[in-house]
């Protein structure tokens, strides 16, 4: 299917049919709106005009075949018939929003092999408590380095946020599913650079700059 459609495609059937998009930093995609909303009413727009049927809050059970051959789903203790079923559950991530990991075990019901999963494109939570102080900090262009046993392993350069338990932003969720490998083997160190741009000297006189420009000033973000 990918070889058909793909993120070009995506990105035209959202504008085509009504919802503008930019491109962010890193290659990120949003609706011009900034309102999730909007992709929702597109995609249910357009399966009204296929008259597609959505039946809500009946979680499937198990996807019956036969034969090698797919015969229907059932759900909620009723059957549906059908000659193909395509598995988009999501992943195992987030429970709330229905990614519970059923589809790992419907795949394995079907004869299917499922690897191990693991978290990939999410938050790190640090040891360090005196990050939980700057939640809500968000910084550009910082460069995050993954460091194992004194050794760099991947960098990213961009956008990063400070929460009350660790690290978010779009270079730590870059960086987070090498974080995970890593980790299986023993502690990681995450390396922030927030002003990559300026060498040791350079900072030290931006920094007497800052502060002879606000000698009374007690806490500030610049």
């Amino acid at each position: 299917m990918y070889s058909r459609f793909f993120n070009r495609e995506l990105l035209a059937f959202f504008e085509d049919r009504g919802v503008p998009l930019v491109v962010e930093r890193g290659q990120r995609v949003f609706p011009a709106s900034n309102r999730a909303l909007d992709v929702v009413a597109a995609l249910l727009k357009y399966t009204r005009q296929g008259r597609v049927t959505i039946i809500k809050e009946a979680p499937v059970e198990r996807i019956e075949s036969e034969g090698g051959t797919v015969r229907g789903v059932r759900y909620s203790g009723q059957f549906h018939p059908a000659r193909a079923v395509i598995l988009a559950t999501g992943g195992a991530s987030y429970p709330q929003t229905g990614s519970t990991g059923d589809g790992y075990r419907l795949a394995e019901e079907l004869g299917h092999t499922v690897a191990p999963i693991r978290p990939n494109l999410v938050p790190l939570v640090t040891r360090e408590p005196w990050v939980a102080e700057l939640q809500g900090l968000a910084l550009k262009n910082v460069r995050a380095t993954l460091c194992q046993e004194g050794r760099k392993e991947q960098e990213e350069f961009g956008e990063l946020l400070f929460t009350h338990f660790g690290l978010s932003g779009p270079i730590i969720l870059t960086l987070s599913g090498r974080a995970v490998d890593l980790l299986a083997r023993g502690p990681v160190e995450m390396v922030l650079n927030l002003k990559p741009g300026l060498d040791e000297r350079q900072l030290d006189l931006r920094l007497q700059r800052e502060l002879q420009a606000h000698p009374g000033k007690k806490s500030g973000r610049s």
